[in-house]
């Protein structure tokens, strides 16, 4: 591994993560080991940060990430992702925030690139628009359809449902890159090198959530079926976008491994339990 420049070593003295509790959060403390990191209960991030925090660089990982909830509970949506990211912009250090593929409205049938326009068609997707807003020293970084070992997501409830059922509902006309977070996690450590601003950081490949469901089971050796349905036979509370695959026109863009690899890598890590 090579070894930081200068200006990386002094971001790296003192670093804080919030929201270390998630998947996100627990990929982040491994990847730095060293780093101060704080729960939810340890910080609240909607309420001011605590004394004595002196960080070189944050790691904003604490987040309001339930996509219907927010359509019902959009002022809490708000508090927890743009208050928060204010108040842990507050601390004026360096920030590396993490935003979604959601602030995309879907509609662009190739990759969205950081230059393309915003237009979030949720209001989840509008509370973390308006968090980048917050961000004035270090790096945004959108990715997309995060998932881990630990957590809840898309991956742990497909192994619960196709080890108890024969059969499972998944829709199959949104597309978008299934992130690791291991390798998310990864990723930072090099963009910490690279200068601030949006980057768009996403696994290589593309999927549908059906095909997505279909890898999973097949990488876990289980016979469950998928059918594969439409979004609008959900009637879910919140619009998704249907194409949301996220790609970075930065030629010196960190390169994330394929979804594929991460499944892999995430389901090894799992082992037996679901």
């Amino acid at each position: 591994m090579t070894a930081p420049d200068r200006r990386t070593a002094r971001l790296l003295e003192r670093v804080l993560i919030t929201g270390a509790g998630g998947q996100l959060g627990v990929a982040l403390r491994e990847a730095f080991p060293a780093a101060t990191a704080l729960t939810r209960s340890d910080w609240d991030v909607t309420m001011p940060a605590p004394s004595g925090l002196l960080p070189s660089l944050v790691l904003h990982a604490a987040a309001w990430t339930d996509v219907d909830g927010a359509e019902a509970a959009e002022d809490a949506a708000d508090a927890a992702n743009v208050v928060g990211t204010r108040n842990v912009a507050g601390l004026g250090a360096p920030l590396v925030a993490y935003s979604s593929d959601y602030v995309f409205d879907g509609t662009k049938r190739e990759p969205y690139v950081e230059s393309d326009e915003t237009g979030p068609v949720s209001a989840y997707g509008r509370s973390k628009l308006a968090a980048e807003r917050e961000i004035s020293e270090g790096w945004t970084v959108r990715t997309s359809w995060l998932f881990g070992a630990t957590g809840h997501n898309f991956v742990r409830t497909m192994l619960s449902l196709g080890e108890t059922r024969d059969e499972v509902q998944v829709v199959d006309d949104q597309v978008g890159c299934p992130t690791y977070v291991g390798h998310l996690a990864t990723a930072t450590g090099e963009l910490l090198g690279r200068s601030g601003g949006i980057w768009h950081l996403a696994a290589q490949g593309e999927c549908s959530w059906a095909e997505f469901a279909e890898a999973i089971f097949e990488e876990r050796g289980l016979g469950c079926r998928v059918e594969r349905i439409r979004t609008a036979e959900l009637q879910r509370p919140a619009t998704r976008p249907a194409y949301s695959v996220l790609r970075s026109e930065r030629p010196d863009a960190p390169l994330l491994p394929h979804w594929r690899e991460g499944l892999r890598e995430c389901l090894s890590r799992i082992g037996n339990a679901t």
